[in-house]
């Protein structure tokens, strides 16, 4: 049975490194105070209260999304500048860069009924001229609310980094990225993940 790492915000960074390397991601707890956490969640849900739901499956026909948070949101530029996921993104990225950027911010909430969102790597966005060795990105997702199964965990492959192309994952290698507010889903361009299904109503 597949398991995603849970490690503490005190975490060494050749301890996290390490785990990125095997599985290409990990979450670590605790990262954000209590006060980010309700700031985050006053900051963002004036625009998440007036989106409309997505219009396809990828979407999800249940599931909100807002970009351009660091517009919208002081909280959110907090986050982006945290001194822990860019001393992360420097060792991680630094082999194959000569630097890296922000490529872009977006809150999700999902909804009631909504479907799994297909296993997929996010390196795709950059088409497929650059070597599976080189790794184009690194991605976190922060928990301002519980990260259950039942209410759409993001799904993740833990090891999937090192799979040929177009081997699917069995039931057995998903798991859900259960985490609770404050904590940080940490993950490579190459790793599977998904948002999950609910079955809370």
């Amino acid at each position: 049975m597949a398991a995603l790492i849970t490690l503490s915000a005190n975490a060494s960074m050749d301890e996290i490194g390490a785990i990125l390397d095997r599985d290409a991601a990990l979450i670590i707890e605790n990262v954000l105070s209590t006060d980010q956490l309700f700031n985050l969640e006053n900051e963002l849900d004036p625009y998440l209260s007036k989106t409309d739901r997505g219009q396809n499956e990828f979407s999800g026909f249940q599931t909100q999304r807002i970009g351009a948070l660091i517009a919208r949101s002081a909280t959110s530029r907090e986050l982006a500048l945290h001194p822990l996921i860019n001393e992360l993104c420097s060792q991680f990225l630094g082999p194959h860069a000569d630097g890296y950027q922000l490529h872009f911010t977006q809150a999700t909430s999902i909804g009631p009924g909504e479907t799994a969102q297909v296993l997929h790597r996010d390196r795709g966005l950059w088409g497929g001229y650059i070597p599976r060795r080189i790794e184009t990105q690194l991605s976190t997702i922060w928990a301002i609310s519980e990260f259950t199964k039942e209410n759409g965990a993001t799904q993740v492959v833990p090891g999937s980094h090192t799979w040929e192309k177009n081997r699917q994952a069995e039931v057995h290698e998903i798991v859900s990225a259960d985490m609770k507010p404050g904590s940080v889903l940490i993950y490579s361009g190459t790793v599977m993940h998904g948002g999950g299904r609910t079955t809370q109503s």
